[in-house]
């Protein structure tokens, strides 16, 4: 996670570092705050090889990105999917080529999520910050009332977790 501070004029050293260093190509997640990018902006001056781009841009009006709501029977539905697939089938069709492979498996992955794993929309707005989850807004909560009550033991207790 970082705060990039326009993020157009970094893509030459993220592509190298998420090819070349296993710390960034190994990510599950890389996720950039302050880009500076504009509506303006195609989604290919800040796509990564490797990685798949979900944008929310600040905008005077609010967003709504849909996230995949992951759930057990979501995740049981998605194992029998892949249970149920005949993987030599796409070996078979691509031989020795693992680029092609590789593409097509990711693509057979990604339409599984998508038929398996349903999607909610989510009210975002320019000064939400989407790592902020119920919890932790309840534990900010809980901070905030031990700190105001100047009760130190309990906001130790509160920061302890």
């Amino acid at each position: 996670m970082g705060n990039v501070r326009s993020l157009p004029n970094k893509m030459d050293e993220l592509a190298a570092l998420t090819r070349h260093q296993r710390e960034y190509r190994e990510c599950s997640l890389l996720l950039f705050t302050e880009t500076w990018l504009t509506a303006l902006t195609p989604d290919t001056a800040a796509e990564l090889d490797g990685f798949k781009l979900l944008r929310v841009d600040r905008s005077k009006e609010s967003a709504s990105p849909a996230l995949k709501k992951w759930s057990e029977e979501a995740e049981e539905a998605l194992k029998d999917c892949f249970n149920t697939t005949l993987w030599d089938v796409f070996s078979d069709a691509h031989g020795e080529d693992i680029d092609s492979l590789t593409h097509c498996l990711t693509d057979y992955i990604n339409f599984c999520v998508e038929n398996t794993v349903p999607t909610r929309t989510v009210q975002s707005f320019s000064n939400s910050k989407p790592w902020i989850t119920p919890d932790i807004k309840a534990l900010l909560k809980e901070k905030r009332r031990a700190f105001v009550s100047g009760n130190k033991e309990e906001l130790k207790s509160v920061q302890r977790g």
